[in-house]
This record gives C-alpha cells, sequence and structure tokens, in this order.
C-alpha cells in the first residue's frame, strides 16, 4: 500500500476523476504505481472481497495467459497450426493454415456470431445462438460450426476463435501436471500472486469435456475481485517479475508489450486502434493519445479494464457499467474519462 500523494498523484485531479467514474457507473476504480495500491475506491454496496464480473477480460487474463506459460514451456509455438492441436481441423482446407498466434490475435477469420459484421458464409446462423448460450457444447460448436467470415490473416473480433485457442492450449499441456487452463492458471499464477481462490473464477463456473479433454471458457466468464485484476495488470508491468521472482518470461511479456514491425492497426480514417496481442491489446500506433506506446490493457464489455503500463510502473483495474453508453467507440470513452484524467493527474503532479 502506498500514499497517492507521495506517489505523484494530484489530488484534486485524481478526486475529478473519481467523481466522474462514479457518476459513470463505476463500481470499483485501484490504482498502483511503482508496484503500491495509491488508490482503492468502491461504490456504494461493492467492496475488496467482492467478484466483479469480467466478461471478455478472460481472452487476457485467462486466453492470453494460459497460452503464455504454455509457449514459455515450449508445449506449443506461435507459429504451430492450430490444426496439429485440433485434429479435425487437419482435413478442412480452410481451418488447417489458421495458427496458434492468429487465433490469439483475433486474424483467424473465425465469426463471431453477434452480426458484426454480416458473414457472407454463414448459412445456419443458429450456431451462433448455440455457441452464446453454451448449449450443448460451445467448444464443438466453435470448432466444428462457426463459419470462416474473413481470409485468415485479417482481423476480426472472434470470441469463437479464442475457444479454439482454449482447446489447442489444453490439448498442448494436457500431459503435464496441470492437464488443464485452470489447474494451470491456479498452480503458476493465482497462487504465486497470492490471490487466493475466494478471489476468482472462470469459464462462466462450468467445465466441458470433448475429445478426452476438460476445457474452459477463454473468451468471457471470469469474474474477479478488483484486487485480483489488479495483480495480474501487476505482473506484465513488471514484466513478468513478483516479489523479484520470475513468474512469466519477460521476453514474452515484452512480446506484448512491443511494436513490432506492421504490429499497429489503423483505420482507413488513419486512425489507430488498439492492436490485439496474445489476448491483451496493446497501444501501438498511440491509439490511446495519452498514454506511452507499450502500455497493454484487458477489457470486457461495458468498460471493464485492466491496464498495464511498463514505463509508467502504473496499474489500473476499472469495473463498472460503460462509461458512455451513447458513445459509437467502445475505446474513446475509456481513453476520454479513464486514461486522460489519471495521466492529466500525473504531470500536473509533476510525477
Amino acid at each position: 500500500m502506498g500514499d497517492a500523494v507521495r506517489a505523484g498523484l494530484d489530488t484534486a485531479e485524481l478526486h475529478l476523476l473519481q467523481e466522474e467514474l462514479a457518476r459513470r457507473g463505476t463500481t470499483a476504480l485501484l490504482i498502483a504505481l511503482d508496484g503500491r495500491l495509491v488508490v482503492e475506491w468502491y461504490g456504494p454496496g461493492h467492496h475488496s472481497r467482492e467478484r466483479l464480473w469480467g466478461a471478455s477480460l478472460a481472452k487476457s487474463m485467462v486466453g492470453g495467459l494460459s497460452l503464455v506459460l504454455a509457449l514459455q514451456e515450449r508445449r506449443l509455438l506461435l507459429g504451430d497450426t492450430a490444426a496439429k492441436w485440433i485434429p479435425d481441423w487437419q482435413d478442412d482446407s480452410a481451418r488447417a493454415a489458421i495458427t496458434i498466434e492468429q487465433l490469439a490475435s483475433h486474424t483467424s477469420g473465425l465469426a463471431n456470431g453477434l452480426g458484426e459484421p454480416p458473414c457472407p458464409s454463414d448459412d445456419h446462423p443458429d450456431w451462433a445462438d448455440r455457441f452464446w448460450k453454451r448449449k450443448p457444447n460451445p467448444f464443438a460448436t466453435a470448432l466444428h460450426e462457426t463459419p470462416l467470415c474473413a481470409t485468415p490473416g485479417q482481423y476480426l473480433y472472434s470470441s469463437p476463435g479464442f475457444a479454439a485457442l482454449a482447446y489447442a492450449v489444453t490439448a498442448a499441456i494436457r500431459e503435464t501436471a496441470t492437464p488443464n487452463i485452470a489447474r494451470q492458471l491456479k498452480s503458476r499464477l493465482m497462487i504465486p500472486l497470492g490471490i487466493p481462490a475466494g478471489a476468482w473464477s472462470l469459464g462462466y463456473r462450468k467445465t466441458y469435456r470433448l475429445d478426452g479433454l476438460t476445457l474452459y471458457a477463454s473468451w468471457g466468464g471470469v469474474a474477479y475481485t478488483a484486487r485480483a485484476a489488479a495483480r495480474l495488470g501487476q505482473l506484465m508491468a513488471d514484466y513478468g517479475r513478483w516479489n523479484g521472482q520470475p513468474i512469466l518470461d519477460s521476453a514474452w511479456v515484452g512480446y506484448v508489450t512491443s511494436c513490432a514491425e506492421g504490429r499497429a492497426r489503423e483505420l482507413s480514417s488513419g486512425a489507430f486502434e488498439p492492436a490485439p496481442v496474445l489476448g491483451w491489446w496493446s497501444n501501438c500506433g498511440r491509439a490511446w493519445p495519452s498514454l506511452p506506446s507499450d502500455a497493454i490493457a484487458a477489457r470486457g464489455s461495458g468498460h471493464q479494464i485492466v491496464l498495464a503500463v511498463p514505463s509508467l510502473r502504473l496499474v489500473v483495474a476499472r469495473f463498472g457499467g460503460r462509461l458512455d453508453p451513447a458513445a459509437p467507440s467502445s475505446w474513446a470513452p475509456v481513453e476520454q474519462f479513464l486514461y486522460a484524467p489519471l495521466i492529466a493527474a500525473l504531470r500536473h503532479s509533476g510525477g
């Protein structure tokens, strides 16, 4: 724990930030600087022991982190075709070339199933209803029924793609001491970070079986206490180290936070959108103008945000409703009401 003033936050600016976020449906806000928690605020009726719904935070903090753990043990490679781990894709010419990295960066071409954008090849749209309602088995639906709506390598946000990724990662670790994602994350991350079992849950609190694998959703269905979420953000901000001990390989965390050539995602308007990297969202191209390019974030529906900025030693966890329900862009309100005011609080104090 630390003091916000000593950490370099302007208290007047910080007060304005908290007031505005409270007006905009925020239920929890945590800010850490230099490894110390300097702000911890909860809305009425909420508290530090409450597990807060995280939705697609799972893509970063379950899908992305379970993948990094498997990669650093060389259980699989980013360049592997997913078909190496998904046998049913081996004889499917359209899917056989999809790589692990494409699944983890929304470039597999697999549809999302929510009509964004419409998919010309989707002749049986009822698959999406089964996937999102998770009946009877969303992994079987994702692997066998989800249509390809873009050429692999082209950006198309896809939750079924993360279901396929979870299947592939589980297949790759099935012969280890932690043969599924839940056990892997608990043993390799949660216990070392001091996150108790009651502070997190994943997979919509449900397991699925397919082809002898025990599978957990990595596209949604997570809940964390705000402190647990912030600890995972701190792990990324510290390049995989916790209390000086390596938990994640710093090279893989560096891969997420770096802006490799061609990674910035430029729109036709010339503006930039955050780039998807191993389940996280990267600030390559400065899509978030107030933040350095090494900033990364996990994002869940309704503007659940876990932000890590290694160069600023800054971590933020924000839970609650949408910051601006009328905004056409899902990221613009985050920059306007969270990132920019927070950086202003740092700058005005001389931090």
